[in-house]
């Protein structure tokens, strides 16, 4: 069985977060046995990179949602689409002057396979509702074989976000 290596004798606002990842990595090495405890903690460090980045990216856009729903939105989007997918906001909830309204997303994807991409529009979906709540949300997805008018409204007239 793997040991794990102790924290670091420092106190710094790091070292809380590292004790946080050592018990939980020692909680999975205790449930698992035997496992790479370094790629576990690598997987989290990833994790929570794209956390800040997707927290991050909430301050920059204004549109009628929280910043927990657009930080939300981005950071699911970034677990379960390609990296050099595309993601906007458009509708209502991307014009500052209506009210109400559902979610409206664009997504331009990478993915060539109809069903992988609709596999991860449903994953991405049912991750987001547990998210932020069940809220009427529609996900159009643009796998590039296709030249619709809504394409084009939402890039236009949307915000870009990821």
């Amino acid at each position: 069985m793997a040991s794990a290596k102790k924290s670091p004798n420092t106190s710094s606002p790091h070292k809380a977060k590292y004790d946080v990842r050592l018990e939980k990595a020692q909680r999975i090495l205790a449930k698992y046995g035997d496992i790479d405890l370094s790629s576990t903690l690598r997987e989290m460090r990833k994790h929570d990179a794209l956390k800040e980045e997707a927290e991050h990216a909430a301050y920059t856009v204004e549109v009628r949602l929280t910043r927990f729903e657009i930080a939300s939105i981005i950071y699911i989007f970034k677990q379960k689409f390609l990296p050099h997918d595309k993601l906007w906001l458009f509708g209502s909830r991307a014009d500052m002057n209506q009210k109400g309204g559902d979610i409206d997303l664009y997504v331009q994807t990478n993915i060539i396979d109809y069903n992988d991409a609709f596999d991860k529009k449903r994953s991405f979906l049912i991750e987001l509702k547990n998210a932020i709540g069940d809220q009427k949300i529609d996900l159009v997805l643009d796998l590039g074989n296709k030249k619709l008018a809504i394409y084009d409204v939402a890039r236009n007239e949307g915000v870009r976000l990821v």
